[in-house]
C-alpha cells in the first residue's frame, strides 16, 4: 500500500469513527432565561438579545417562572406565557419550551421545576448541545446558596447578567468554576427597569411611562392586568397623514353581491407564527392610522375586509345593519384604502374597502392578519369578503382609465416616482433656454449636476393636469429632442403588484413600445446598498423566471430579483431561502411577463435599493434622504438623456 492510500485510509477510519463525530460537528449552543416576566419590559428584551449576540448562541428558551412561590400575586401563567410569545413573534432566535411541556408540568406540578425543564431542553437538544443559564446577580446568589451550580462535568455554563445593586456572591469554588468557564459574567449595560414599577405605572396612573414596548401595553390594556383600561382609539401622532370624513350615501342603484373567502387563499398561516424581516411594530403605524391600531389591538374590534370600491363597501356595510361613525383614508389625492369604523350589533367593527387588484388585496389582508396574529388576536376576528366579479374590476377599471390614451411616435411610458421624474424635467428644461440646443443635444449626466448645482433660480414646472382616472392617472411631461420634435412622458405613479401588468398590457395594445420604469424593493446581496441603482436582467416569482432585454443595463449593474406580493411575506425562512438574489422586486416580474411578447418593445428599468431585509430594516425607511434623491435623479437622468442622443443618433 503507497503511503498516500495509507494516509486517506487513517483518515477515513478518522472520520467515520462515532468518537470524533462531536469535534467535528459544530457546537450548538442554547441559552435558557427563567423568570416571572410580570410583565416582560424593555430590559428583559435588551437582556434576551444581547446575551443572544454576545454569547452567539442558536437560541435563547426564554421560560416564565410556573407558580412564583416567593410572588403569590403573580399574574396568572398563561397571560405572562402569551407575553412572552409575543416577544419571540418579533426577535428571531428567542423561543419558548413546547406549550406541551408546560401544560404537563403544570397537570403534575414537580418539586423543582427548574431542574425539570432543564432536563427536558437537554433532551429536546440532545446531550451534546451546550447550556447557557443566565440569571440575575440575585438570582446567582440564590443558585449558590440552594447548592444549584454547575459541576465541572456539567455541560452546563451559568452566565450572571450584572444588576444594578447586587454583588455577586465569590468562593473558591465559585472561582474554580469561573477559571473552568462555567460560570461567566456578562455585562449588558442595561436600563435599570422592574416589572414592580411597570405595575405600579399601570395602576396608578394608567400608563406604562414608555417601560414596555406598545405591544405590551396593548395586550395589557386589552386584558385588563394591573389595573389598565383601553384607551380611547387615537385621531393622530400617525407617520401617515390620514383625513377623517363623511360617510358616502350609498347609490340606491347598485346591488352588489360579496362572497366569503378563506384567509389562506391570501396568507400562509406559518408566515404569521414567525419573525418578518422588518420591524412590524415600526412599519405598521407608517401604514395603518393610530385609531385602527387601537380599535383591534385594545377593544377587539371585529375586522372585515370587503374587497371592492368604496360606494359597494358602504352599500355592504349598511346592508348588513352596520353602523359607521367614521371614515378614514390617507391624506392625498390618490385613491387609497378607506378604514370604516363604527359598529354592528352592539360590537366594535373595522370594516375595510375601497380596495382594487389582487396584489393589493393581498397586501391587505396581510397587514391585518400580521397585526393580529402577532399581538395574540384570534385570526378569526378577521373575515375577507370580495364582490362579485372582483378578479376583472381592475383590469376593467385600468381600461376605462387609458380608453382616450393612444400612442405618439415620440412617446415613452415612465411608470413609478413620478415625483422625481418632474424635477428632472423642470431641470432639463431650465438647460434648454439657458444654454439652446446644441449643448443640450450633447448633455451627460454630469453636466447637468454641474449646472444644477451653480444655477441661482430653479425653473418651476407648473403641474400638468392628471388623466386617466382616480385609480390610473398619469400626466404628460414634455422635454425637447430637437428644434422641432418633443419626447411626451406619459408619466404613472408607482402601480401596486399586478397593476403593471395591466396598465401595460393594454399601452401595448395602444401602440406604446418605449417603457421606462423605476421601482424600489430591498437589497439581499452584500452588493446592494441602499441608494444603489440596479438594471434588473431576470426576476423569479412563483417559480417561474422572467427575462428583461434591459437597455439600463449598459449603465448600471444588473441584477436577479426575486418576487413577493407583499413584502409582509418575508420572513426569517424566506429571507434564507432567497439570499442568494441579488433584489426583491415586484414590478418587474410583471414587466418581464408583460413585454415577453413583444420583442420590439424597448426597456429602460431601474430597482432603487430602499433597505435591506434583516440588515437594515424598511420602516426607517427616508426617502427624502440625499442619497435616496440624488439615486432618482440621475437615474432619470440618464434614461431620458439615452432617448435625446438616441434621436439625436436617428436623425444624423
Amino acid at each position: 500500500m503507497g503511503f498516500t492510500r495509507f494516509i486517506f485510509l487513517v483518515l477515513a477510519l478518522f472520520l467515520l469513527n462515532p468518537a470524533h463525530s462531536d469535534t467535528l460537528a459544530p457546537e450548538i449552543r442554547y441559552g435558557v432565561f427563567f423568570g416571572t416576566f410580570d410583565p416582560p419590559h424593555r430590559g428583559h428584551i435588551a437582556l434576551m438579545t444581547g446575551a443572544l449576540q454576545r454569547l452567539a448562541l442558536d437560541q435563547l428558551y426564554v421560560v416564565p417562572n410556573l407558580s412564583p412561590r416567593n410572588k403569590p400575586g403573580a399574574t396568572p401563567f398563561e397571560r405572562r406565557y402569551e407575553l412572552v410569545e409575543m416577544i419571540t413573534l418579533r426577535h428571531p432566535g428567542i423561543v419558548l419550551p413546547p406549550r406541551a411541556l408546560f401544560e404537563r408540568l403544570l397537570k403534575q406540578p414537580p418539586e423543582d421545576p427548574v431542574s425539570a425543564i432543564l432536563d427536558a431542553l437537554r433532551e429536546l437538544e440532545g446531550p451534546t448541545a451546550r447550556l447557557y443559564q443566565l440569571c440575575g446577580t440575585d438570582s446567582f446568589n440564590k443558585m449558590v446558596e440552594l447548592g444549584k451550580v454547575p459541576t465541572e462535568q456539567e455541560n452546563r455554563v451559568v452566565v450572571v447578567v450584572e444588576r444594578s445593586g447586587y454583588l455577586g456572591v465569590d468562593t473558591n469554588e465559585i472561582s474554580r468554576l469561573r477559571r473552568a468557564g462555567r460560570i461567566v459574567d456578562l455585562s449588558l449595560d442595561l436600563e435599570s427597569i422592574s416589572s414592580t414599577a411597570v405595575r405600579k405605572a399601570f395602576a396608578e396612573q394608567d400608563e406604562s411611562d414608555g417601560l414596555v414596548p406598545d405591544y405590551i401595553e396593548h395586550y395589557v390594556r386589552r386584558n385588563g392586568l394591573y389595573g389598565a383600561r383601553p384607551r380611547p382609539p387615537r385621531e393622530s401622532g400617525s407617520a401617515v397623514a390620514f383625513r377623517p370624513r363623511n360617510p358616502l350615501v350609498p347609490g340606491a342603484h347598485t346591488s352588489p353581491t360579496f362572497v366569503q373567502h378563506p384567509l389562506g387563499e391570501y396568507v400562509a398561516r406559518s408566515i404569521l407564527s414567525s419573525p418578518l424581516t422588518l420591524d412590524l411594530d415600526s412599519y405598521l403605524p407608517q401604514k395603518l392610522p393610530l385609531a385602527v391600531l387601537d380599535l383591534v389591538l385594545e377593544h377587539e374590534a371585529e375586522v372585515t375586509v370587503l374587497a371592492a370600491l368604496e360606494q359597494d363597501g358602504l352599500q355592504e356595510i349598511a346592508r348588513r345593519g352596520g353602523q359607521i361613525e367614521n371614515i378614514v383614508a390617507e391624506d392625498r389625492p390618490v385613491i387609497s384604502t378607506s378604514f370604516v369604523l363604527g359598529q354592528l350589533d352592539g360590537r366594535k367593527q373595522l370594516w375595510i374597502t375601497n380596495i382594487f387588484g389582487r396584489d393589493r388585496l393581498v397586501h391587505t389582508v396581510a397587514q391585518m392578519a400580521q397585526l393580529l396574529a402577532k399581538n395574540l388576536v384570534p385570526l378569526e376576528r378577521l373575515t375577507v369578503w370580495q364582490v362579485r366579479g372582483y378578479e376583472g374590476l381592475a383590469q376593467g377599471l385600468c381600461r376605462e382609465a387609458l380608453s382616450d390614451l393612444t400612442a405618439g411616435p415620440d412617446d415613452t411610458v415612465v411608470l413609478g416616482y413620478r415625483g422625481s421624474l418632474r424635477f428632472i424635467v423642470a431641470e432639463l428644461l431650465q438647460y434648454y433656454r439657458e444654454r439652446g440646443l446644441a449643448q443640450y443635444r450633447n448633455l451627460t449626466v454630469e453636466d447637468i449636476r454641474s449646472y444644477s448645482d451653480n444655477f441661482r433660480t430653479t425653473y418651476k414646472l407648473e403641474e400638468p393636469p392628471l388623466e386617466g382616472s382616480a385609480h390610473f392617472s398619469y400626466v404628460r411631461y414634455r422635454v425637447p429632442l430637437d428644434g422641432t420634435r418633443v419626447l411626451t412622458l406619459v408619466a404613472f405613479r408607482n402601480l401596486y403588484g399586478e397593476q403593471t401588468e395591466l396598465v401595460v398590457d393594454e399601452l401595448l395594445a395602444r401602440g406604446f413600445t418605449s417603457f421606462i420604469s423605476f421601482g424600489s424593493g430591498g437589497g439581499l446581496s452584500e452588493a446592494a446598498s441602499i441608494g444603489n441603482v440596479f438594471a434588473p436582467a431576470r426576476c423569479r416569482r412563483d417559480g417561474e423566471n422572467h427575462e428583461l432585454n434591459n437597455l439600463a443595463a449598459k449603465d448600471f449593474p444588473s441584477a436577479n430579483g426575486v418576487g413577493v406580493r407583499t413584502l409582509l411575506e418575508e420572513d426569517q425562512d424566506w429571507y434564507q431561502n432567497n439570499r442568494h438574489h441579488d433584489v426583491v422586486d415586484v414590478e418587474h416580474c410583471y414587466l418581464g411577463r408583460a413585454l415577453a411578447a413583444d420583442k420590439g418593445a424597448r426597456l429602460y428599468a431601474g430597482q432603487l435599493v430602499t433597505d435591506r431585509p434583516v440588515h437594515e430594516d424598511y420602516s426607517r425607511l427616508d426617502e427624502n434622504a440625499p442619497v435616496m434623491i440624488a439615486a432618482k435623479q440621475r437615474f432619470f437622468l440618464q434614461a431620458i438623456l439615452r432617448l435625446v442622443r438616441e434621436s439625436t443618433l436617428s436623425q444624423g
